[in-house]
């Protein structure tokens, strides 16, 4: 179509970033499981829940999706994490227990996607941090695990390779004190 340029991506997902003290649990967490050869985990400083992975995104409309997040309100939540499983395909995940203000975050995220005119995913909402990859075969630990989480940021995380270090923090709604 004439008039049409190419604009630059970046591969985006707008999520919770777990804090040191929640990396540092979960790390602690994944030591007890019998993992596979070949398992990889996920590192300790990118692990997160994914509220909405956005795909390739321009930055017209990132720039749109920012200011939309910006003006959200944004109310701090305790999340649970209690579930540990496999799912198919090999990836090994932690899930929070059911979370009324984890649920409404996340529609309020879409919200802000409509404004920036970006899709939501319209898959059912399966919270999660993800533990490890190729994981098919992977054992848990039979203690019951109950790492608790008082999330209060909401982040716009680039998915970058990992020769580039996998994820970076673009933004922070509310943004933390400097």
């Amino acid at each position: 179509m004439v008039g049409d340029v190419d604009r630059p991506t970046r591969r985006l997902l707008v999520g919770l970033m777990a804090d040191a003290s929640v990396q540092f649990q979960i790390s602690e967490y994944r030591r007890l499981w019998h993992w596979p050869a070949g398992a990889g985990e996920a590192p300790a400083p990118n692990l997160h829940l994914t509220l909405h992975f956005l795909g390739d995104v321009d930055e017209t409309k990132e720039l749109a999706l920012r200011e939309a997040i910006r003006i959200m309100n944004i109310t701090p939540m305790k999340l649970r994490l209690e579930t540990a499983e496999v799912w198919p395909g090999g990836v090994a995940v932690l899930r929070p227990n059911e979370n009324v203000a984890l649920s409404q975050l996340r529609r309020n995220v879409e919200d802000a996607m409509r404004v920036a005119k970006l899709m939501p995913d319209t898959r059912p909402f399966e919270p999660h941090v993800t533990l490890a990859y190729n994981a098919m075969g992977a054992v848990p630990p039979t203690e019951p695990v109950s790492i608790g989480w008082n999330a209060s940021t909401v982040s716009l995380v680039w998915l970058r390779s990992r020769a580039a270090g996998y994820s970076l923090v673009v933004e922070r709604w509310p943004p933390l004190p400097r």
